[in-house]
């Protein structure tokens, strides 16, 4: 049975600010340079030097929009637009033996979506897989880098380094003092932009 998989995961689901972004790499482990882990337990340095040589790998992104998880969200919950963009990746990647870092508490109901949708696919989901498979971690480290990047040139759009975006970050909660409520980067179906937007008109009417 052949040691080719492809792996799974995302970055940037939790945060206020900014895109997800979700990747799949296609490879044996032996392929993968010494230090694939998952993307939260390395340096922003040591992720830069592993994505170098990640994306030579067989790999594909979906960067899912703003607009696109405030519309989720409203719609059906951001599983299933993860669930949809994981079985874009999977078939653009061939198919095959695949691992899925998953988002559901559901797993049965996650994997019988994609199964659905990838014909042929081996498909196993599973929580924290980027923590026991290596071409899971390396999926997250090249979606991690993608998102940073793109948070990085925001920074330099608005002239502020707002941080990651993440509410538990202090650079993030000290920019959403003075943030525009209609700032196209913000995710407003989080509660979040609620309780800024009443908090603000509170203060207008005192």
């Amino acid at each position: 049975m052949s040691d080719v998989y492809i792996g799974i995961d995302e970055a940037g689901r939790g945060p206020f600010i900014g895109e997800m972004v979700l990747c799949a790499v296609r490879a044996k482990n032996t392929e993968l340079p010494q230090g694939v882990v998952d993307s939260k337990l390395l340096t922003p340095k040591k992720r830069e030097e592993l994505y170098e040589h990640l994306i030579t790998l067989p790999h594909a992104i979906r960067i899912c929009s703003v607009k696109e998880i405030d519309t989720a969200v409203a719609k059906n919950g951001l599983n299933w637009l993860e669930a949809d963009k994981t079985a874009e990746l999977i078939n653009e990647l061939g198919g095959g033996r695949v691992i899925v870092d998953c988002p559901a508490k559901n797993l049965a109901a996650y994997k019988d979506y994609l199964s659905e949708r990838c014909p042929g696919a081996d498909i196993h989901v599973q929580y924290k897989a980027d923590l026991e498979h290596p071409v899971v971690g390396a999926a997250s480290i090249i979606a991690k880098v993608v998102r940073d990047r793109a948070i990085k040139a925001l920074h330099d759009e608005v002239g502020v380094d707002f941080g990651s975006g993440y509410l538990t970050d202090p650079k993030t909660q000290e920019f959403l003092k003075t943030m525009p409520l209609d700032w196209p980067h913000a995710r407003k179906s989080w509660k979040t932009h609620q309780a800024l937007a009443a908090q603000r008109e509170q203060k207008t009417l005192f």
